[in-house]
């Protein structure tokens, strides 16, 4: 049985990115950006931007620390 939260949440997120295409995020010179680079910096700025501009919260996702190699706390190294 599906979990109704998760529904939700799901059907909020392809609310919110509706929106924003529709807003014209796709046409942003950012939008791109640092896609697949593994740099988190500028990305999570300009994210963070979008968001507050838009009124969107940031919702599960949870805060992770990165430690000192640049790996995910908790989370393994890919073996390929």
């Amino acid at each position: 049985m599906e979990d109704p939260a998760e529904a939700f949440e799901d059907l909020r997120d392809r609310n919110d990115l509706r929106y924003l295409v529709k807003e014209g995020l796709l046409d942003d010179p950012l939008f791109f950006e640092g896609v697949g680079t593994g740099i988190r910096g500028p990305r999570h700025k300009w994210e963070s931007e979008v968001r507050a501009k838009h009124k969107i919260a940031q919702v599960g996702a949870k805060k992770m620390k990165i430690d000192s190699s640049a790996n995910l706390t908790g989370y393994s190294k890919c073996c390929c």
